[in-house]
């Protein structure tokens, strides 16, 4: 079956659940512009800040588990590679500049996987990959699918955190490095987050096997009827459950007077 990508347009969530972590996001806001306390603000940076930590760090454990890594000073090194993955995002962000590009994507698997970075400098893997029982396009294929996916993520209208779980989604389906694919592909989701005012996700501890059955399944699913299922759409709906929790976990620390 040729590779193709998803078609964003077709991926629909419930539309209660996205007004309520929209409401929820706004109410963030809101309670720091209309509450005017200094130490509020200052409360809501240190969170925020804390979750794009936790957000490098569980990010981290999920690829440091998966190849059975141990060493805590590997770990820390990693950690400390995806916090500055973080930092350019946010500089992106910052500097008003709203498209993402190739050479941004490359820059974060240099960043946080330099290893992988040297063995295709500057460019996507030129060789081919087995991930479990998934199969990536072939190394001709990623430069024209990769091409695609920015465009959508660029140019076509959707929901945020959907647009933000489909840059995930597609990236790994698509492993377009040698490795460091999963950090890349939560930094993307991410950027695309907090570019629209929305927070950091993570994934906690005891979600990992539920993360990586639920991409498991939905490749599967994709590779077998070449169709979004609701194999699929699960993913998306776990995205959305992350992105309430970590605005949950703000609200609690930016409490109205």
């Amino acid at each position: 079956m040729t590779f193709t990508i998803l078609d964003l347009n077709e991926i629909f969530l419930d539309k209660k659940g996205r007004r309520r972590v929209k409401e929820k996001r706004n109410e963030f806001y809101n309670r720091i512009i209309l509450d005017s306390r200094p130490e509020l603000l200052e409360e809501a940076l240190r969170k925020y800040s804390f979750l794009s930590v936790k957000s490098a760090i569980s990010s981290v454990q999920q690829e440091a588990e998966s190849e059975e890594i141990t060493e805590k000073e590997v770990i820390e090194k990693q950690i400390s590679l995806t916090e500055r993955g973080l930092q350019y995002i946010i500089d992106r962000i910052k500097s008003g500049e709203k498209e993402i590009k190739h050479v941004d994507l490359v820059n974060l698997n240099r960043i946080i996987s330099p290893e992988s970075y040297k063995k295709h400098p500057n460019s996507y893997r030129r060789t081919e990959l087995l991930v479990g029982k998934h199969a990536p396009p072939k190394p001709e294929e990623v430069a024209s699918l990769m091409e695609q996916l920015l465009y959508i993520l660029n140019e076509v209208e959707s929901n945020s955190i959907v647009k933000a779980a489909y840059a995930h989604h597609e990236l790994v389906r698509i492993h377009p490095f040698s490795d460091g694919n999963g950090r890349v592909a939560r930094l993307l989701e991410n950027w695309i987050l907090m570019s629209n005012l929305y927070v950091p996700t993570y994934i906690a501890q005891e979600e990992r096997g539920r993360y990586i059955r639920l991409l498991s399944n939905s490749f599967s699913e994709i590779n077998r009827t070449g169709k979004i299922t609701d194999m699929t759409l699960e993913f998306f709906y776990f995205t959305l459950e992350r992105e309430e929790r970590s605005l949950n976990e703000l609200l609690e620390k930016v409490p109205y007077s």
